[in-house]
C-alpha cells in the first residue's frame, strides 16, 4: 500500500509562509517605510455613446447611473538608505 503523508501536502504552504515572514522582516530591518493613503478622484468616459457593443438595434438604456467618483487604495513602499561600512 501506498502511504500519503499530509506533511507533503503542507510543504508548499509552510515554505511560503517562511518565505512572507523572511520578506517582511528584511524589508523592517532594513529601513523601509511602507504608507498607505486613499484617494477619490472623478472617473473619465461616462458618457455612453453610440451602440455600446450591440450588432442590430439599438442598446436599452443604463439601469442604473454610474457612480462619478472612484475611490484608490495606495501602497507606497519607501526603500531605506543601504548601509555604508568601511569608509
Amino acid at each position: 500500500m501506498k502511504k500519503t503523508s499530509k506533511t507533503k501536502d503542507q510543504r508548499p504552504k509552510t515554505i511560503l509562509l517562511l518565505s512572507t515572514i523572511y520578506y517582511l522582516l528584511s524589508t523592517i530591518l532594513m529601513g523601509c517605510i511602507a504608507r498607505t493613503y486613499t484617494i477619490t478622484q472623478e472617473r473619465a468616459d461616462l458618457d455612453l455613446e453610440g451602440n455600446r457593443g450591440y450588432i442590430k438595434g439599438t442598446p436599452p438604456p443604463p439601469e442604473k447611473e454610474p457612480e462619478k467618483m472612484r475611490t484608490i487604495n495606495v501602497l507606497e513602499i519607501e526603500f531605506g538608505q543601504p548601509l555604508r561600512t568601511g569608509e
